[in-house]
């Protein structure tokens, strides 16, 4: 999923739907068996007129993990698997500092992270190493993401930077 509305449908068998029953549906969004998001109403389906076509609205899950002093090694970037001999990795200081590998390239800066919203400071300090081209793409992507992101989310084990309407812009695994 890169994005919203997203698009579903359901299979059911029509025989065993009664007009005297009500149904519903509910949606949920994981990502390796952790709840980032779930609907939290009901949505009738089906019987007494509620049709069968259902727009779903589903909430963010607040994380009670702290992001704090853990190393987070980056698996996605705007969608696409990334892949190198040294991951990016992103990490979170206690005093909101910022420390993240790009792939070839040190990056420090600061970040605002307020109860699922996230900030990135725009002024970060970096090395400026000669890379490989494709390397230097993969890390420009990233950095520029980092700085679009708006929204911070986590289990311990996962992490998910996305924009406000909900584009997953980078997705990370805590290191260990």
């Amino acid at each position: 999923m890169s994005g919203v509305p997203t698009e579903f449908s359901l299979s059911y068998n029509s025989d065993v739907i009664s007009d005297a029953l009500s149904y519903s549906v509910r949606a949920q969004i994981t990502l390796s068996g952790k709840l980032l998001y779930t609907s939290t109403t009901a949505n009738p389906v089906l019987t007494r007129g509620a049709g069968d076509h259902v727009d779903i609205i589903v909430q963010r899950v607040a994380s009670q993990t702290s992001i704090l002093g853990t190393s987070w090694i980056v698996e996605q970037v705007g969608g696409e698997t990334v892949t190198l001999d040294r991951p990016q990795t992103i990490q979170f200081g206690q005093d909101g500092s910022l420390a993240v590998f790009g792939g070839c390239n040190q990056f420090k800066g600061n970040f605002d992270n307020n109860v699922g919203r996230f900030a990135l400071s725009r002024g970060m300090a970096g090395t400026l190493m000669a890379c490989p081209k494709a390397i230097n793409m993969l890390e420009t992507r990233f950095i520029d993401l980092l700085q679009q992101a708006e929204r911070i989310d986590n289990d311990g084990s996962v992490l998910v930077l996305s924009a406000e309407d909900g584009t997953v812009l980078v997705l990370a695994r805590a290191d260990g």
